[in-house]
C-alpha cells in the first residue's frame, strides 16, 4: 500500500502525516503488512526478497482448499467446485448448477480470509457463477513516532466476482468474469475493476487438460495515498494429465508470464524456470477420496529459513465426498513458522 509523503507543517512536531497517520506508523504498518502477505505465500517480485503490500492482494490468494493443497496448480485442472470460477472462469460447467461452495482459512492471528460462490446453468446460454472474497487484517495497533499507543484501527479487502462460460466444442469451454475489488485501511480506500478470461480443454479419453487464461486486467478507480495502486496482472498456461496405469493426476501451471524482469540474476536457469511454475498431484483413489500434494518454488524461495530440507512451498491435503457434499482440506507450509490450513465445503442445493 502506498502512503503520502507530504506533511502539514503544523503537524511536523507531533509526528502526524498529511493523511492523518503517524509518521512512524507508515513504516511499521508497511513492514507488518508485507510480512503478513509474505506469510500468506503471495507472489514476490524478486526471488527470496521482501515484497511490497498490494491494495488488492485478495485476488492472489488460493480461493479453495483443493487448489491450496495442489500448490496453486489449478489452471488446467478438471474441476467440480464452483469456487474454481476464481481460478479460471472457463471452469464453470453445467455440473455446478445450484452448487454453493464456502472456503475459510484458519489463521493463528486475527487475520481472516475466505470465499463463497454459487453457480447456475441455463440451457442455451451457459454456466454462470457469482463469488465473494474477503481478507480481514483484524485490529491493528496505532502508535506515534515515540511508540506511544494511540489505539487501534482495522484494515481489510473485499471482492465481488460475476462470471460465465460457454461450450466452444464438445471438449472445450471458454469464459470470462468481472470483479469489483475494494481495499480499506483506517478510513482510506482503494477500488478497482478487474477482468479474467480463459479457455479450458479437457479430453476425457486421453485424460488431458489444457488451459490458457489472463487475470486482473482492468482499471484502478481509486488508490490509497498519492501513488497509484496496480492490479497484479497474471498470464497463465496450464496442463494436467491423469496417468494411465496409476490413479494419479499430475498438474502444472505456468504463471506470472507477463513479467520476467524480477527473476534473480544470481539464481540458476532451472531456478528461474521453476520460479514461474506451480506443480501438483492428486491421487484419485475413488470419486469419494483423494490425496493431494503440491510445490510452489517461488513461495519456497520467499519463505525458506533452513539451508537444507526446508519444506517451505510444499503443500498437501485431502478431499472427501459424502452423500452429495464435498469436504476439502489444504495445508501450505511456512517452513519453521508453521503453515496455513484451508477448509472448503461444497454441495448442490
Amino acid at each position: 500500500m502506498y502512503w503520502s509523503d507530504v506533511e502539514r507543517p503544523e503537524n511536523r512536531a507531533e509526528g502526524i502525516r498529511y493523511d492523518g497517520l503517524p509518521r512512524a506508523f507508515s513504516h511499521r504498518m508497511s513492514a507488518r503488512l508485507s510480512l503478513l502477505v509474505l506469510l500468506l505465500g503471495l507472489a514476490t517480485p524478486g526471488m527470496a526478497q521482501p515484497i511490497d503490500a498490494t491494495a488488492f492482494s485478495v485476488v492472489t490468494l488460493d480461493p479453495a482448499a483443493r487448489g491450496a493443497a495442489l500448490g496453486g496448480a489449478t489452471s488446467a485442472l478438471p474441476s467440480r467446485d464452483v469456487l474454481s470460477l476464481l481460478e479460471n472462469p472457463a471452469h464453470l460447467a453445467p455440473g455446478m448448477h445450484n452448487q454453493v461452495g464456502l472456503s475459510l482459512l484458519n489463521h493463528a492471528s486475527s487475520l481472516k480470509t475466505g470465499s463463497v460462490a454459487f453457480g447456475r446453468h441455463y440451457e442455451g446460454l451457459g454456466s454462470f457463477g457469482v463469488a465473494v472474497r474477503f481478507l480481514g487484517w483484524g485490529d491493528l495497533a496505532r502508535t506515534d513516532a515515540t511508540g506511544e499507543d494511540l489505539g487501534s484501527f482495522s484494515a481489510g479487502e473485499f471482492g465481488l466476482t460475476v462470471g460465465g462460460s460457454r461450450a466452444l466444442s464438445a471438449y472445450t469451454r471458454y469464459g470470462a468474469s468481472v470483479s469489483w475489488l475494494r481495499s480499506g485501511i483506517d478510513g482510506q480506500n482503494a477500488s478497482a475493476f478487474a477482468l479474467d478470461a480463459g479457455i479450458f480443454r479437457y479430453h476425457p479419453e486421453n485424460r488431458l487438460g489444457l488451459s490458457a487464461s489472463v487475470h486482473n486486467v482492468g482499471l484502478v478507480a481509486s488508490s490509497i495515498g498519492q501513488t497509484s495502486d496496480e492490479l497484479p496482472l497474471d498470464l497463465r498456461l496450464g496442463i494436467s494429465k491423469r496417468l494411465k496405469y496409476l490413479p494419479l493426476l499430475v498438474t502444472v501451471t505456468a504463471w506470472d508470464l507477463t513479467d520476467f524482469s524480477d527473476d534473480s540474476d544470481t539464481a540458476t536457469v532451472l531456478d528461474n524456470i521453476f520460479y514461474h511454475l506451480k506443480l501438483g498431484g492428486e491421487f484419485q483413489f475413488s470419486d469419494s477420496f483423494q490425496v493431494r500434494f503440491g510445490y510452489d518454488h517461488r513461495r519456497h524461495a520467499a519463505l525458506k529459513i533452513k539451508s537444507r530440507l526446508d519444506l517451505a512451498g510444499v503443500s498437501f491435503g485431502t478431499g472427501i465426498r459424502v452423500k452429495g457434499m464435498a469436504f476439502d482440506y489444504g495445508f501450505n507450509s511456512w517452513s519453521s513458522l508453521g503453515g496455513l490450513h484451508r477448509f472448503t465445503v461444497s454441495t448442490n442445493l
